[in-house]
């Protein structure tokens, strides 16, 4: 399920098998899992740059995106929530958590047909789903369904 094809894409075998069982140290642009929370039980920060990927289609609406730091602290992951980023999922957002996403705009938006698009409504999803997470009280359970 989240063995993407962006992420197969951007996967450089030779390169990871070069540093199998080494500090991920010096090559976080180098392995794309890392930003999927591969580091996680890693002492090290990382600092990767990522570009978003509608800029490289050249869509017009998206032009203005720069690359972007993501810092990932010691003994951290990025966490998202994948199935409530969703269009599939956001009519049942609504009725379920009263997230007040546009439904007609994001249908309507020509670009992005899977993922929610407006800031609006990435802000809604990611405010509720993370409204109980408390730092250095709360606990992750990390799964992976794919791992080949």
């Amino acid at each position: 399920m989240f063995k993407t094809e962006w992420n197969t894409r951007r996967k450089k075998e030779d390169i990871e098998v070069g540093i199998c069982g080494k500090c991920l140290s010096g090559h976080e642009d180098d392995v794309p899992c890392l930003s999927e929370g591969a580091a996680f039980m890693s002492p090290t920060q990382f600092v990767s740059v990522v570009k978003h990927p509608y800029v490289d289609y050249g869509y017009e609406e998206y032009q203005h995106f720069l690359p972007t730091e993501n810092v990932y602290p010691p003994f951290s992951l990025c966490a998202r929530p994948f199935g409530w980023l969703l269009k599939s999922s956001m009519h049942d957002l609504n009725v379920k958590y009263n997230l007040e996403i546009d439904e007609d705009a994001e249908r309507e938006w020509p670009r992005g047909k899977n993922w929610l698009q407006f800031g609006e409504s990435q802000e809604a999803v990611l405010n509720y789903f993370y409204k109980d997470v408390v730092v250095d009280k709360s606990l992750c359970l990390v799964y992976a369904s794919i791992i080949s």
